[in-house]
């Protein structure tokens, strides 16, 4: 895909009227990390016992924080889990997986580039602190988002779906979140961008999002669905 500031992105200053922040979700909409994640989740209750597939994973627990997995397990097999330790090993082990699963999303790095130009841009993730970090590193979206500038479910007292985080991300970045655009991936990520009061963007655009389809996405709240950078860039401009 070929960008031109001309053609694609000359009229982002016209939506800073409007808007002023851009917050990102992380997987599955910067970075192609859900399999990653979720391969290295399973491997990680099979030391327990239970035996899940990684489509199992895909469907059931994309967009959510490892706690609340671990409670979803919980409460389904009627068991007791030691969340503690399997958070631990979740967070040793994913480097390995982040390795070996992790891909960059098309469009992803060069629309955040164009957007940092004008407007104020940070990520609110679901995810561990610093798998996030890594993920975005791996990504060489270094020098986009400072570590002031992501922010991830240990900073607020409930993850998404929950509007906390994006709330805590605009406290943080002193703006209001009428004045933000938020981009989710996730049906638990637009609830809780819908709740903050942001304008939500649900994107549809990684191979696992068939399992998330544009409908669910919508009904959950979304403003608007895109499965290409491209076009959530052009939207952006048209606002």
């Amino acid at each position: 895909m070929v960008w031109t500031a001309a053609s694609t992105f000359g009229l982002l200053a016209m939506t800073k009227e409007k808007y002023d922040l851009i917050i990102f979700d992380c997987d599955g909409t910067l970075t192609d990390s859900e399999r990653a994640y979720n391969e290295c989740s399973v491997d990680v209750f099979r030391e327990y016992g239970l035996d899940f597939t990684v489509d199992y994973a895909l469907k059931n627990w994309m967009g959510k924080s490892q706690d609340d997995i671990v409670r979803l397990e919980e409460e389904k097999n009627g068991i007791s889990l030691p969340l503690q330790d399997i958070k631990n090993k979740f967070i040793i082990n994913t480097p390995a997986y982040l390795g070996k699963y992790l891909r960059p999303i098309p469009g992803a790095l060069e629309a955040v580039r164009e957007l940092h130009k004008n407007f104020k841009c940070c990520v609110a993730s679901n995810g561990e602190r610093q798998n996030v970090i890594a993920s975005l590193e791996l990504l060489n979206f270094t020098g986009l988002f400072d570590g002031q500038h992501v922010f991830t479910k240990d900073d607020v007292p409930r993850a998404k779906p929950f509007p906390d985080l994006f709330l805590h991300a605009c406290k943080v970045m002193n703006l209001t979140p009428e004045r933000s655009i938020i981009i989710e991936d996730s049906v638990s990520g637009v609830r809780a961008a819908r709740a903050s009061g942001g304008y939500t963007i649900g994107f549809n655009g990684v191979d696992h999002h068939n399992l998330q389809s544009d409908g669910k996405l919508k009904e959950a709240g979304a403003d608007i669905v895109f499965s290409d950078w491209k076009d959530i860039l052009d939207h952006i401009n048209s606002l």
